[in-house]
């Protein structure tokens, strides 16, 4: 069963890999952790804010996991999103695919996390050393 989560308590792989199925058929078991980068574009950042609308983030994820599987064979994905204000170094997003052979699993991958930067309605704020801020494109 593919899993979703939005939190705004830290996120780790464990936690989601535990909501996973376990296939035994699945040879490649793949997970990209996202973390917050210490700067951006030469400018230092502090911290980034995280925020969504929650119930439409859910559905986008799922209808993007729809379709992910449906480029090659997948088993399941699994996709944890943190909000709120996270520190460099942070982990704020987790994306897991089970598929029996390593090719699907990594155009999945790719393709989950390509469509949630452009569908999804989360949110970025970056909060800069020098203390000014800005929201982002995602």
């Amino acid at each position: 069963m593919d899993t979703v989560f939005i939190t705004s308590d830290p996120i780790y792989s464990e936690d989601l890999l535990m909501e996973m199925e376990k296939h035994d058929c699945c040879g490649a078991r793949l997970l990209f952790l996202g973390t917050v980068r210490k700067e951006n574009e030469t400018r230092p950042v502090d911290a980034l804010f995280y925020e969504c609308y929650e119930e439409m983030a859910k559905k986008e994820f799922f209808k993007i996991i729809d379709e992910a599987k449906k480029l090659g064979e997948v088993h399941e994905i699994g996709i944890a999103h943190r909000i709120g204000r996270l520190l460099a170094g942070e982990v704020s997003l987790i994306v897991a695919v089970f598929a029996p052979h390593r090719k699907a699993a990594f155009l999945a991958e790719e393709y989950v996390i390509d469509q949630l930067k452009k569908r999804v309605p989360i949110f970025k704020k970056e909060i800069y050393a020098a203390g000014e801020s800005e929201w982002l494109e995602k």
